[in-house]
């Protein structure tokens, strides 16, 4: 009987993402207006993927993470070799947008979006935990076993994981793909958040750190329509099978001085927070 559902929920799975991708398309075609939560992962894009939605706007919602083409190319040779272990609907929607949007047609394009960032080093090591069976192996069990230490979780994280991802994602996936610069003016600490525009796309970029204080103005300014409550998702982790590892690595962690330089010293984390925010950072990763 639970094979059955399974089988059912897959196939409906499978409708509803079809619908919804041959209605994205539609809706592109006709060129109308579309609301995009675009930003890197781990910064809380299904909270505001799920607040816009609640809104009710009169147009679509949509959540990408990607949409630099050499980015999504590799992204989406990645998910076909693993055979359907990895399924991403929205690098699904990342493609389709690519494959009915030329790149003068992607910069000129109606988008109203919304980028939430997020402490680089924060955001690291939450997408390093979220696939953390890529980079150690049975790692659920020695970590049961008693046989896994902090040591080694950050000896792995340091070595392998990527780390300029935050720091070079507006570089690919904002300014390569619609032309629009966030680091050509300074970013407006009074409201901790920022508007751009560029022909008739609009953009917000808002920090994680003080989400509950500004999405209201921010949104209200790129929709002109108040949101209502925030609706927070997957903002903890405790039913994530890797909270346990997690918790116990963030409770021991001192990461080396010379990481938090390269982190901290970026262009991305100088614009973006305050001398003294960083300097909290640092106290809190570095000790």
């Amino acid at each position: 009987m639970n094979a059955m559902k399974e089988w059912y929920y897959r196939l409906y799975h499978q409708y509803d993402q079809g619908r919804r991708l041959r209605a994205l398309k539609a809706h592109l075609q006709r060129g109308q207006p579309i609301a995009l939560v675009h930003q890197m992962g781990r910064a809380a894009s299904m909270t505001m993927t799920n607040t816009l939605r609640a809104m009710e706007l009169d147009m679509p919602i949509h959540h990408t993470h990607w949409l630099n083409s050499e980015t999504v190319a590799r992204r989406m040779a990645r998910m076909e070799q693993s055979r359907g272990k990895i399924e991403s609907f929205n690098l699904r929607v990342s493609k389709l947008m690519l494959d009915n949007l030329p790149p003068e047609r992607m910069r000129s394009y109606p988008w109203r979006i919304v980028s939430i960032i997020r402490d680089p080093v924060a955001r690291n090591l939450s997408a390093y935990f979220l696939s953390i069976e890529g980079f150690i192996g049975d790692v659920y069990r020695r970590h049961a076993q008693g046989r896994l230490k902090p040591d080694e979780l950050l000896e792995v994280f340091l070595r392998d994981y990527p780390h300029d991802i935050p720091l070079n994602w507006f570089d690919l996936e904002v300014d390569e793909v619609f032309g629009v610069n966030v680091y050509a003016r300074p970013f407006p600490f009074d409201l901790d958040y920022a508007l751009y525009e560029a022909g008739p796309l609009r953009m917000a970029v808002i920090k994680v750190e003080s989400l509950e204080r500004t999405y209201r103005p921010a949104l209200q300014a790129l929709f002109g329509e108040a949101p209502g409550e925030l609706r927070n998702t997957h903002i903890s982790v405790q039913d994530e099978p890797y909270a346990p590892i997690y918790k116990s690595f963030l409770a021991a962690v001192r990461l080396p001085r010379d990481y938090l330089d390269r982190m901290y010293d970026s262009v991305y984390a100088r614009h973006f927070y305050r001398p003294e925010e960083l300097a909290a950072f640092r106290k809190k990763w570095g000790g």
